[in-house]
């Protein structure tokens, strides 16, 4: 790489550049041929939550029309998933799929984030497509966070939605579709919908 210039860990994408002349390094990252390349869907950004909780956090049976992942930063996220166990600690999530039904019985304290994203259209108006396909053992549904970059994507999404502006939606929206893009790298390709498992 050239001389003088500090070193960036792997992550900025700089480790590595081969030199191709004195001083100058390249590599380029084409955009893949194979796997998915589209969405049957339009993805959307809904809502984020940010739950600090020092005495724990309890919800009753409910369900949503649209995806709801919960992302623990501290503590233990527990719930019912279709009335079956499901537990998240940092470093992992749980989704829980449009018109599952889910109750939260956590134990304090507790800090987590709990984002909603639509991917319409779906079966029904209103109600978000499914990306799992049939019945999923909901222990499925707790992923691996992917080396943190779900958690940070709620940042992210945090800090959009509170600097707002005229372009806030289409950002917020991009980051949803982002979100969704590591949840089908997360999920075991059986678990997945024929149509998205690339």
């Amino acid at each position: 790489m050239a001389a003088g210039l500090p070193r960036e860990p792997a992550p900025g994408g700089f480790d590595g550049v081969p030199e191709v002349a004195p001083g100058h390094g390249y590599r380029a990252y084409p955009r893949p041929d194979d796997g998915l390349a589209a969405l049957p869907f339009r993805v959307r950004y809904r809502m984020l939550h940010a739950q600090v909780c020092a005495k724990g956090h309890r919800a009753g049976r409910h369900r949503h029309p649209h995806y709801e992942l919960l992302v623990p930063h501290q503590g233990r996220y527990a719930c019912l998933l279709d009335g079956l166990p499901a537990t998240a600690v940092p470093g992992q999530a749980v989704l829980v799929r449009p018109g599952g039904w889910h109750e939260d019985h956590c134990p304090g304290p507790l800090r987590f984030h709990a984002l909603t994203i639509e991917a319409e259209p779906g079966p029904a108006p209103g109600l978000s497509a499914d990306i799992l396909a049939g019945p999923v053992d909901p222990r499925r549904q707790v992923l691996d966070d992917g080396g943190g970059r779900l958690r940070a994507l709620c940042l992210r999404i945090a800090d959009a939605a509170a600097r707002g502006g005229a372009t806030a939606a289409l950002v917020l929206d991009a980051l949803a579709a982002e979100v969704l893009a590591e949840l089908l790298r997360a999920m075991p390709a059986e678990a997945l919908a024929p149509e998205l498992a690339a």
